[in-house]
């Protein structure tokens, strides 16, 4: 009797190696601030960021005279064990008004290896001025 419980105790503990193990892969991102001006000057500015390295600490800004729509990006992950951390700041400073738009979009897709019930930890701050 003790060898077949030893044995079960065996089985569940794979399994559950197996199970904790699997990981996710980014498929696809995009990381853009933009500023465009429809008012009599005219203009856009735009940053992309299209690669995204591991860990990502990076700033990314886009100015249009006095208009700035600037993010700190701290973000980290281990793939294996599909456990990460997005974190931004996100500032827009908008000086002139009269027809300008500012934006800030954060795109990561993220495909599993397997079936999972994922958690996902993150933040972002924003101030507009």
């Amino acid at each position: 009797m003790n060898r077949m419980s030893f044995y079960m105790a065996g089985l569940l503990m794979v399994t559950v190696v197996s199970n904790v193990c699997a990981g996710f892969t980014l498929t696809s991102q995009e990381l853009l601030n933009f500023i465009d001006e429809s008012g009599p000057m005219g203009g856009e500015d735009a940053d992309r960021i299209i690669e995204i390295m591991n860990p990502l600490q990076q700033t990314s800004e886009a100015r249009l005279g006095d208009n700035i729509a600037s993010t700190t990006y701290d973000y980290n992950w281990l793939n294996d064990i599909g456990i990460a951390d997005f974190n931004s700041i996100i500032s827009h400073q908008m000086r002139s008004t009269f027809g300008i738009s500012t934006g800030t979009r954060h795109q990561i897709f993220i495909e599993t290896d397997v079936d999972l019930i994922v958690t996902f930890d993150g933040s972002i701050d924003y101030s507009h001025t």
